[in-house]
């Protein structure tokens, strides 16, 4: 964004685009909330953007996968603790392609980032496999809003240490 765009958004009242720093770098910081975003909209999308971690959980231990599906966007990967990048399609063959191999999910330490029409969701997992391996990891999920409704769009995963 060059600074005389920056202007005419400011001045079209778009998006407050102002001069930053950032790594030594001249660069454009952007506001697209104004005066009419309220605190309860905030919190509402906060809310819906922590329930849809809540649905994503539900769908995976209830063998719900075309909600699971849902809520995920067409190009959506993940960065999966081992380093992989899983697609979509990876990722639904594993948790749907026969018997659930979790028994227990769980997320909590939840966070959440609004950037206007994207986010940034933060946790941690706690998962336990049939066989009783627990894995714990931080999570962070990028998600936009697609007419009108949250999508995940891609995914990261860190084990952290085990108890």
């Amino acid at each position: 964004v060059t600074a005389e765009v920056g202007r005419r958004l400011l001045a079209e009242g778009t998006a407050a685009v102002t001069p930053a720093t950032w790594r030594g770098e001249t660069v454009q910081r952007i506001s697209v909330s104004n005066w009419s975003t309220s605190e309860a909209d905030v919190d509402a999308t906060v809310a819906e953007l922590k329930g849809l971690q809540n649905r994503l959980r539900d769908a995976l231990l209830n063998g719900r996968r075309d909600e699971y599906a849902s809520l995920l966007a067409p190009e959506w990967r993940v960065t999966h603790v081992d380093g992989r990048v899983l697609t979509k399609a990876d990722v639904l063959q594993q948790m749907f392609g026969g018997p659930s191999p979790l028994s227990e999910v769980t997320a909590d330490q939840i966070e959440v980032r609004l950037f206007g029409d994207a986010a940034v969701t933060t946790g941690r997992t706690i998962a336990t496999a049939r066989d009783g391996t627990r894995v714990v990891l931080r999570f962070r999920d990028y998600a936009v809003k697609r007419d009108g409704r949250w999508v995940i769009v891609a995914s990261h995963a860190t084990a952290l240490p085990r108890d």
